[in-house]
């Protein structure tokens, strides 16, 4: 029987009243966009004070107040009278009377004297005795634009193409560099197509200040003879009709030059420069994440800077130390691996008046902490051991020999995945758990080290944040838990969490399902695989984050489908055995994982129909979803597929060697054109010609191919948009109609 016939008759047992315009409109309700009107998580994101104990932070919910913590004296309240503020605002005539605060943040807090705030370009200075308020000048800089300097007296900017400081007076400009050029500039990465055109965020100027104030480090980029990727803007301004190209470097795999950062430092009082102590460091893609760039700090004594360099194969990691002083250099320490080294989640803490540091490394399989000698030159010391990962590296107390850190897989039957914040000594004894919830724990230490915040959440219970001590765990005070009562009002049951057993019969995977509020078990369900590979990251949701991997699934559940979210093979934080399932071979995706939990999952539950799965994704999920219908296309019989990047000779250096290894002929094997006459089902391609990330050229590359094999197949380009189309509301709802239409049988309603 053609697969064809088989999906028509499928779909045709689809209960009549799914896909509904009730449904859609009960689906909009858990948007990520929409949710916070049901959902007031307990989260919190400390701001401490410089006393180094107390914070400040920004409550949750309706009334986001601004509310202080002294948890030396377990005390927890207004940061100031609110109402009182509103009203000395109104009366200095920067707020109308009646209006809320206008600002979400707070420049500078004096707890009970005054409150610097922000309001239209101004920095506004409240007493908090008399509430009085006057103009105290023009607000600090934007930090993504000018750096400012420890002592608070210069900030680093970039001007044309050239770094130079000045006072935050404005009374002292010094002009660091006059030899910048359109290819060879100062201060800021290498942005994207899009990043000097103001179509997206502009420039940020990258520039380490000493701790003393007096020299400055920051890099100077060389792009010439790089390759670029075009952008065309096609739909302009009433005023402007003509379409305008843009272009940026991006270097493809294979690529033999690429653009370079160079280090430059200067110290300010004799203007002395001093040029390459290191060597360069390949751009392998454009500075939109700051993990992107090179690691980098300075010692307590201002003297000495520290550079982390990743070669362009990412097996190598090293690190080296400039004498600001002499101009001199070394490399202290280096990390290799046969395949990759993870650079989205290696951390370095240094310590010590010498450049000895903490440092995650797999060299043993899993990620754990090292000691590196300063002297040896070696990671000589191993820290945490054990079949568990480390999963960030929080502080190096040097004065008490601890080390904070959070990790994951080390407490017996939990989810591996779940973080815990444990404490250790410098030589790996007196190993302690500080958080002994089963929960996933997001914690800030503070500036003192004497206490921290705990933002410990599930999915079944949200959030609850707590002040805890960092000698023991204790908690000390309670800040607030989530409230449920709108999800609960809208029939919200949370996901189902799950674990299956991987492709190869041992290794569990976790996951989780989510359910239309109007579930009905005695009903057959088709199931939608909503799917992220990317083996830098994980799909599968451990709290209630506004995600597209729980809300935006939770909204397609809506309309009659069960969706389903889990991280297979190939994927971070498990062992190196575990994440290397990828290396070289990204055309997996994890499928055989996918379809295994599928098939695991309709064993257990007969409200799931496996004629009827769909799968969709974007990025390297719009590649897996795209490879999925593909590559088994008597399993999955529906793809959405936004942003792919179908063809990894077209895509970044840095993401496609870091996994494929060296251009070979594995690229063109697991590039999705060379499926394209497999396909049987419904597949829609969808791509914003303006993304930047992965260009449109990978779509129509794919779409090419489709035409070459006379495939019948639907696409929806955005006009104007970037690379996270698949939030845009237009291919929200198109997504919706697809999977209605072509796994449920039903028409959809109209827009």
């Amino acid at each position: 029987m053609p697969p064809s016939f088989l999906l028509v008759a499928a779909v045709s047992a689809a209960p009549i009243n799914q896909g509904t315009p009730d449904d859609y409109r009960r689906a909009e309700q858990f948007l990520p966009a929409q949710i916070g009107r049901h959902l007031t998580r307990a989260t919190v994101s400390p701001v401490w004070l410089a006393d180094g104990d107390r914070f400040w932070y920004r409550s949750p919910g309706e009334n986001r107040g601004f509310r202080l913590v002294n948890p030396g004296r377990a005390t927890h309240g207004p940061a100031f009278d609110h109402d009182r503020l509103a009203a000395g605002l109104a009366a200095a005539k920067v707020l109308m009377a009646g209006r809320p605060l206008p600002f979400d943040s707070l420049l500078q807090l004096d707890p009970g004297v005054s409150v610097l705030v922000p309001i239209a370009g101004a920095a506004i200075r409240c007493d908090l005795e008399t509430y009085q308020c006057a103009t105290a000048g023009v607000a600090p800089p934007n930090t993504r634009e000018q750096v400012v300097s420890p002592d608070g007296r210069w900030v680093a900017f970039v001007r044309g193409f050239d770094l130079a400081v000045r006072s935050t007076d404005f009374r002292d400009t010094l002009v660091l560099t006059r030899d910048g050029t359109a290819d060879r500039w100062y201060g800021t990465g290498v942005v994207s197509p899009l990043g000097r055109s103001g179509l997206s965020d502009p420039p940020a100027t990258v520039a380490f200040w000493s701790p003393d104030s007096r020299r400055i480090a920051t890099y100077q980029i060389d792009i010439r003879g790089a390759g670029l990727i075009p952008l065309v803007h096609g739909v302009r301004t009433a005023a402007d009709l003509r379409p305008r190209p843009y272009a940026a470097p991006y270097p493809l795999p294979g690529d033999s030059t690429t653009a370079t950062a160079e280090l430059v430092l200067f110290e300010l009082s004799s203007g002395r420069r001093i040029d390459g102590p290191l060597p360069p460091v390949p751009v392998l893609y454009y500075n939109l994440f700051p993990m992107t760039w090179p690691d980098h700090w300075w010692a307590a004594d201002s003297r000495h800077f520290y550079s982390v360099r990743r070669a362009r194969s990412n097996r190598m990691t090293e690190v080296g130390e400039v004498n600001a002083e002499t101009g001199t250099a070394r490399l202290i320490a280096r990390d290799e691996n046969p395949t990759f080294v993870e650079r989205f989640y290696q951390r370095f803490n240094p310590m010590g008046p010498r450049g000895e540091v903490v440092w995650a490394s797999e060299r043993d399989g899993w990620r754990h902490l090292y000691r590196l000698d300063s002297v040896t030159r070696q990671l000589d010391r191993q820290i945490t051991r054990g079949p568990w990962v480390v999963r960030e590296l929080l502080r190096v107390d040097d004065q008490n020999g601890l080390v904070f850190f959070t990790a994951g897989g080390r407490e017996p039957g939990r989810d591996p995945y779940l973080r815990h914040l444990y404490r250790v000594g410098l030589d790996g004894s007196r190993l302690e758990l500080l958080t002994p919830e089963p929960a996933d724990h997001s914690v800030s230490i503070s500036p003192s080290g004497r206490y921290l915040v705990d933002t410990y959440e599930t999915l079944e219970q949200g959030a609850r944040s707590v002040v805890r001590s960092t000698r023991d765990g204790t908690v000390r005070l309670e800040l607030g838990t989530t409230d449920l009562s709108g999800l609960t009002r809208l029939g919200w049951q949370p996901p189902r969490a799950f674990r299956a057993t991987a492709r190869d019969g041992t290794t569990d995977i976790y996951g989780v399902l989510l359910l239309p509020t109007t579930f009905d078990s005695t009903r057959r369900y088709p199931l939608i695989d909503n799917i992220y590979a990317g083996p830098q990251t994980l799909a599968t949701p451990k709290t209630l984050a506004p995600s597209r991997y729980l809300w935006e699934a939770q909204a397609l559940a809506e309309l009659g489908f069960v969706v389903m979210v889990v991280d297979g093979m190939g994927t971070p934080f498990r062992s190196k055995k575990f994440h290397d399932v990828a290396y070289q071979r990204l055309g997996d995706a994890g499928l055989p994982d996918h379809m295994a939990a599928i098939r695991q999952l309709a064993a257990r539950h007969s409200f799931i129909d496996t004629t009827r799965v769909g799968i969709f994704g974007i990025s390297a999920g719009g590649y897996a979803s795209a490879r999925a219908i593909l590559k088994y296309p008597d399993f999955f019989k529906v793809a959405v597929s936004a942003a792919g990047c179908h063809d990894l000779r077209l895509d970044k250096v840095e993401w496609a060697e870091r996994y494929m290894g060296p251009m070979g002929p594995h690229y063109a094997e697991q590039a999705n054109p060379t499926l394209a006459r497999n396909l049987k089902g419904k597949l829609l391609l969808t791509h914003g010609d303006l993304d930047e990330n992965v260009p449109i050229a990978q779509t129509y590359a794919m779409v090419d191919s489709l035409i070459a094999q006379r495939k019948s197949f639907d696409l929806l380009v955005l006009p104007n948009r970037n690379h996270d189309v698949d939030a845009d509301p237009y291919m929200i709802r198109s997504r919706w109609d697809y999977f209605v239409k072509h796994l449920l049988g039903v028409e959809p309603p109209p827009r």
